[in-house]
């Protein structure tokens, strides 16, 4: 009986191709599209990722990073979109938790000061007791970390403000041609 051949489900040789295309075309191709979709996707069954009830949200972020960004790619410097665009994905889902975290302070910051019990880690963060004077001191000692312009500014932020810099450190390298694909 023969071996059966492993696949992958993606490979740096196609994946090239279809960046060199979507370059050449000044657009993203239909297929380079369904390939980094399909490369999230995957990515976000890894075990570290799989158990969050927002996956969903950081694929769909990670996608809207990818489909801004995807142009930084440069083949002359790197031979493995694989592994570049497989970093932009990691990147854009700790940026994702992170925010997350914050918003999930700002709720359990307002749950304390309206007499409620918080989320579990903020209680192991800053503490668990919550008689009169514990809480006191709960409250006060968040409210040195967090002032309540803050937690508002925070509140109404949206994805808009997420740092795509910090996705990638090429953008300041852009030709004058992506430049016009952005507008």
């Amino acid at each position: 009986m023969a071996k059966r051949r492993v696949t992958n489900y993606l490979n740096n040789k196609d994946l090239m191709v279809e960046v060199l295309k979507s370059k050449e075309q000044g657009r993203m191709t239909d297929k380079f599209a369904l390939m980094l979709k399909m490369l999230t996707e995957k990515y976000a069954k890894k075990g570290n990722w799989s158990g969050y009830t927002y996956n969903e949200d950081m694929q769909g972020f990670a996608l809207l990073v990818l489909v801004d960004k995807w142009a930084t790619f440069d083949p002359e410097k790197s031979q493995n979109p694989f592994a570049y665009y497989t970093q932009a994905i990691k990147r854009a889902f700790l940026q994702f938790m992170k925010k997350e975290k914050d918003q999930r302070d700002i709720r359990d910051k307002l749950l304390v000061l309206n007499g409620s019990n918080p989320s579990f880690h903020f209680q192991e963060e800053y503490g668990s007791n919550h008689d009169e004077e514990d809480f006191e001191l709960l409250f006060t000692e968040y409210n040195e970390l967090v002032s309540e312009e803050e937690i508002e500014d925070m509140a109404f932020n949206s994805l808009e403000n997420y740092n795509y810099e910090y996705i990638s450190d090429d953008i300041d390298n852009e030709t004058e041609e992506e430049n016009k694909f952005y507008e």
